[in-house]
């Protein structure tokens, strides 16, 4: 059994998409480019290739970092500086938290198998879903 830990921290003011890695560079800068979880690169020619533990999205136009394992506590490299405004395309960006998520998952593995069952669930490529949709007995549909 393993348990997982993740951090989503959503931030109040809109970014556009195109600058979600503006807002990714910045914080890699007020983190510390020292602190390698926050851009997976450890030099300028080499990358650390495992999965990353600290993303960076936009959910909701809002611009959202997920940690994940030891990315959790590399948050904290962020978070306690003094001030958390970025600087975005020179724009000054104010940070404010507007939403914090912690959890933790638990993984398991069984020696047992389980069983699983889909529901109309329909795995049609097109030429195959007109030829479902032409049936007319409901009971060959099923």
């Amino acid at each position: 059994m393993k348990k997982i830990k993740i951090i989503q921290v959503s931030f109040e003011e809109p970014l556009e998409s195109t600058e979600l890695p503006y807002f990714r560079a910045a914080v890699i800068e007020k983190a510390g480019r020292e602190h390698v979880l926050f851009h997976n690169h450890l030099n300028d020619e080499k990358h650390l290739y495992k999965y990353p533990r600290i993303q960076y999205k936009l959910i909701r136009n809002k611009p959202t970092i997920i940690s994940i394992e030891e990315g959790t506590d590399e948050l904290q490299h962020f978070f306690l500086k003094p001030s958390w405004d970025l600087m975005i395309k020179d724009k000054l960006y104010p940070v404010k938290v507007s939403k914090l998520l912690v959890k933790q998952y638990t993984l398991q593995v069984w020696n047992t198998s389980f069983r699983y069952y889909l529901k109309r669930w329909s795995g049609l490529n097109q030429k195959n879903f007109q030829i479902y949709q032409n049936i007319t007995e409901e009971t060959e549909k099923n």
